[in-house]
């Protein structure tokens, strides 16, 4: 500050000084710098690591030194360039030639118009794989062409011995040095030195993590400072004026940056009232420092000034933040087509912000409703992923009726099509939107076929997922949510049903039988499955078809491919039987010859004495396939003897018109002497596997009686039932237990030593555990302050107590649980940091003792950690060393119980997996034990090992902290880069790009 009264009693006294003006805003300058070091120069470490690293990723993707591909490639450029036109000499059919044209193309393009060099990349990049493909260089390529001259060399660098060494290292680091490229890139436009000060002051000062409005404005002190710059080293000419306006900017921005919050509110809160802002007012909310400002003055602004004028930093979403929002929302509430327009423009900005700044949007739109429409169709086209599209199912969910058009139906269809597969929608938000779309078919006459098209869309894409033809074909019927062979409603039968209820709406507006199935091709659908949805329709409009000659060309059409009919359902069975009855004396010829095309040729004796002896034979033939499955060879391949166009027939017979029956009396007659009389139509012809006791309403009366009288009364009923015979899985009572614990987890939870007590049994109390143990986490189980945690481990601690005095259970795979649970248990309670309250000696006597007893000499290079896990002796590890970290945290030093057995792993070096469990806690082991760490550095970070724990650690690292980054500092870089070159799976190589990637908040 004494700085700028220097600066201030310059200008009011400037016949003191020779240079007053320029002195004036030196100083300002030097005032600036003196405050921003209060920053701290992390900055100049952070470049230096950059720098580090640059120089190490050189070395990788030049792994043979001068023999590079740099110099070739810059000539090839070259003589591209110095071409007017392509040569015509040179031929174009060759992919060489192909690439070769593309990249002259891309060249001419690049020169005329842009300054990136990135357009032509993709370009040159299938020049060189062009080359990579070719054992010599064409004839034609010989001459003295510069072009020609070019190629060779090129061609020669790429064949190279040394070269194709590091070939493949070089193609995947390449993704690496693009992205690290951009991190540079964006790194530079986030800010100079002064914006990263700022921010490390503004975060010290307020706590609060500064976001992209602040960042903009902290942009003000490099102005200010570059200003003064430009005057003490340029010379440049100034004035009085000059001089004010930065001492009076300079001060302004100080303010931001110094002054309190107490100091600033009342300053806030008359801005907030503000409808019609000044420029300096406007200006004064863009220069904001303190994060909380935007968020106090957002909640209270209103009218459309302050939209209009405002910097788009400080209005549109971010990541992880949205300050503008509840403003935007007010905005969105008055005039949302308005809004709408504001934001069109604004989506690249919003995109380069990420997904989750799209989602953000999203939630915006759906207060704007149905204006948004165009909006969401262009958020969709930039962003993806699964939590953007709920975010648009819940806003075209929320859009009234008259609003929908065509484009809203064709975002709820992509957002459904999208729902399917690896990552799909919950059959709760897809049976919503195929709902709506139903809604709208009905409502909206003009928009019933753009949706009856959607939907054929959406059960196409839902088809197309592996294992939801075979379940769809087993449903009851398509107009019924019958729940046969499957315990949840898919995407397909939700969608077949949707279509069929669009039909229906058509139908009864008059639509002709070709109009409203138009959509319903083969090539869509498949083969049966488009067959089933017509004949269930067909069913649904018999005898109310107003074109009869056309409901019955499309039955017997449908009728002439039940061969191709995988499973005999009751809809279809339904439909033939109503076909059958229906038809007159004037169809009988065509029914006759649609059963015969439908059934295929009649069987002869050959033929049914080849399917008696599969038959007979099924033993044998079910020991040849457990022979294989047991000696992990492939399924073995057989043909049937019983096409299923005999059980089709088998399982119609009792619809089936007499004529058309007789020929194939045999095959009824062979089915049902080995297989019993069919089922009868209105039963499912494939149900799902009941489990002994399995008594839907003996478990709903269950769960009533417990809501009624609480978990303790629930406990003591359960336990005066008579144990049910069998396994684990042939357990009544346990089924019923875990149904009850998963229905109202927190309830059960509440009082953990009562239920344990009232369940009386070892079983009962090991399967209640487990199924607290696995609701933990989605029901929070556990509270901060830690009497269920403490509860559930002394309740498990007593099975292990019940386990040593052998009264445990005659169920061996019971008794593991037990252990496993347990150790589960304990790890989550010290993970939490809450003392079990347990004789912690005794406890962990045991731990070591388990752990030890499992540990053996095992080779398993993949999926380490989750064997070991798998495990209650894995588990054992686990926990022993998430207690170790918890008392090193407390304690300050490592157990020696912990730290002799890790050290003892470490030494053997032998076992993979408890390798593997000593790496995943690298990060806490090296943060609250760093002299156990630092003395096995060598051991636990020896990349060259194939069972080094780093190796594990590196494969489950999810996000970068900065305490993960300094594991990364110690890995050997040498080993690093042999280990990227040969064995690094592709998931540890990605982990590599992602450090790079989130080095912006954190020293590498």
């Amino acid at each position: 500050m004494g700085l700028l009264r220097d600066a201030h009693d310059m200008l009011c006294h400037p016949d003191r000084y020779h240079r007053p003006y320029v002195i004036a805003q030196a100083t300002c300058r030097t005032a600036i710098e003196c405050l921003m070091n209060l920053g701290g120069t992390k900055h100049k470490a952070l470049l230096a690591a950059r720098n580090d690293l640059k120089k190490a990723l050189k070395q990788i993707f030049q792994p043979d030194g001068a023999r590079t591909v740099t110099k070739p490639l810059d000539r090839l450029l070259a003589a591209l360039d110095a071409l007017s036109a392509y040569p015509d000499e040179l031929p174009t059919d060759s992919d060489l030639n192909k690439a070769l044209v593309s990249l002259h193309r891309s060249r001419t393009h690049y020169q005329a118009a842009l300054p990136d060099p990135a357009p032509h990349a993709e370009a040159l990049r299938r020049v060189v794989d062009a080359l990579d493909g070719l054992e010599q260089v064409p004839v034609h390529l010989t001459g003295q062409h510069p072009l020609s001259a070019a190629l060779r060399e090129l061609h020669a660098v790429r064949v190279a011995p040394g070269f194709r060494q590091h070939a493949v290292l070089d193609r995947q680091l390449a993704s690496v040095g693009a992205a690290y490229a951009h991190l540079l890139d964006m790194e530079n436009d986030q800010g100079s030195q002064r914006i990263q000060q700022a921010t490390a002051l503004v975060r010290e000062l307020t706590g609060r993590e500064p976001g992209a409005g602040e960042l903009k404005a902290f942009k003000a002190w490099s102005d200010y400072y570059q200003s003064g710059s430009k005057i003490i080293h340029a010379a440049t000419r100034t004035g009085a004026s000059d001089a004010v306006k930065l001492l009076h900017d300079v001060l302004m921005v100080i303010r931001e940056l110094v002054l309190t919050l107490p100091d600033q509110a009342a300053r806030w809160v008359a801005l907030g009232a503000v409808t019609s802002p000044t420029a300096e007012q406007v200006q004064e909310v863009n220069q904001l420092h303190h994060p909380s400002a935007t968020t106090y003055l957002f909640s209270r602004f209103t009218g459309w000034e302050w939209l209009e004028r405002l910097a788009s930093a400080r209005l549109l979403p971010e990541a992880d933040r949205w300050p503008a929002a509840p403003y935007l929302q007010h905005l969105a509430t008055e005039d949302p087509a308005r809004l709408t327009q504001w934001l069109l423009p604004h989506l690249d900005e919003i995109s380069e912000n990420g997904p989750r700044a799209a989602v953000r949007l999203m939630r915006l739109c759906r207060y704007l409703t149905g204006h948004a429409t165009p909006l969401v169709a262009r958020i969709v086209q930039r962003q993806g992923g699964h939590g953007l599209r709920i975010e648009v199912l819940f806003w075209a969910l929320d859009v009234d009726l008259q609003q929908r058009d065509a484009q809203w139906v064709d975002l709820v269809r992509q957002v459904l099509v999208a729902g399917a597969g690896a990552s799909p929608i919950d059959s709760w938000d897809i049976g919503s939107g195929l709902e709506q779309l139903q809604e709208t078919a009905r409502a909206t006459a003009p928009l019933a076929a753009t949706v009856g098209n959607a939907l054929i869309d959406v059960l196409s894409a839902h088809l197309a997922v592996d294992g939801t033809r075979g379940d769809l074909q087993i449903r009851d019927d398509l107009r019924s949510p019958g729940l046969s062979g499957s315990r949840a409603l898919t995407g397909a039968w939700l969608a077949a049903a949707a279509c069929l209820e669009v039909a229906r709406a058509q139908r009864d507006r008059g639509l002709d039988l070709a109009a409203r199935t138009r959509a319903w091709t083969p090539d869509a659908l498949g083969g049966w499955e488009r067959d089933r949805l017509m004949a269930v329709h067909l069913l649904d409009v018999a005898g109310d078809e107003p074109d009869e000659a056309q409901w019955w060309a499309a039955a017997f059409s449908v009728l002439a491919r039940l061969d191709a009919m995988p499973v005999p359902t009751p809809d279809v069975a339904a439909f033939v039987r109503t076909v059958v009855e229906r038809c007159g004396p004037e169809y009988q010829d065509d029914l006759a010859a649609a059963l015969r095309d439908g059934f295929g040729p009649v069987p002869d004796a050959a033929a049914l004495q080849a399917a008696r002896a599969e038959c007979d034979d099924r033993d044998t033939r079910l020991a040849r396939v457990l022979d294989a499955l047991e000696s992990g060879g492939d399924f073995p391949e057989w043909k049937s003897q019983v096409p299923s166009a005999w059980r089709t027939i088998w399982a119609l017979s009792e619809v089936l018109p007499a004529a058309a029956l007789t020929p194939w009396q045999p095959v009824v007659d062979l089915l049902t002497e080995y297989f019993g009389p069919p089922h009868t139509i209105s039963k499912p012809v494939i149900s799902g596997f009941a489990l002994p006791d399995d008594d839907a309403e003996a478990s709903a009366e269950f769960r009533t009686m417990c809501e009624q009288h609480g978990p303790i009364h629930r406990a003591a009923v359960l336990a005066s039932r008579p144990p049910t015979p069998g396994n684990y899985f042939e357990r009544t009572e346990f089924r019923l237990l875990e149904e009850a614990v998963y229905a109202d987890a927190d309830a059960w939870a509440t009082d953990i030593g009562a239920v344990v007590e009232a369940l009386g049994t070892f079983d009962l109390r090991t399967v209640f555990l487990g199924a607290i143990s696995t609701a933990r986490q989605a029901a929070g189980l556990i509270d901060p302050q830690g009497p269920r945690a403490a509860a559930a481990s002394a309740a498990a601690w007593q099975l292990i107590t019940q386990l040593r005095g052998g009264a445990g259970s005659s169920d061996p795979d019971l008794n593991e649980r037990a252990r496993r649970t347990t150790c589960q248990l304990l790890k989550d309670a010290w993970s939490l940091g809450i003392d079990p309250g347990l004789d912690e000696t005794e406890v962990v006597t045991w731990l070591v003792a388990s752990a030890r007893d499992w540990s053996q000499p095992i080779q398993k290079p993949e999926d380490a950690y989750v064997t070991a896990a798998a495990t209650s002796g894995g588990m054992a590890l686990v926990a022993l060393i998430q207690w170790a970290v918890y008392r090193a945290a407390s304690d300050g030093e490592l157990p020696t119980a912990a730290a002799d057995l890790m050290t003892e792993i470490l030494t053997e070096r032998a076992d993979d997996r408890a390798l593997a469990v000593v790496g995943a806690a690298l990060t806490p082991l090296r943060l609250y034990a760093e002299p156990w760490y630092i003395a096995h550095q060598d051991t636990l970070l020896d990349l060259a090992s194939s069972n080094a724990p780093v190796r594990s650690w590196l494969l489950y690292l999810q996000r970068l902290s900065a305490h993960d980054c300094a594991v990364i500092g110690g890995i050997d870089p040498a080993k690093t880069a042999h280990y990227l070159r040969t064995d690094a799976p592709q998931p540890i190589f990605n982990r590599f790009a992602m450090t790079l990637l989130h080095s912006r908040r954190h020293s590498i």
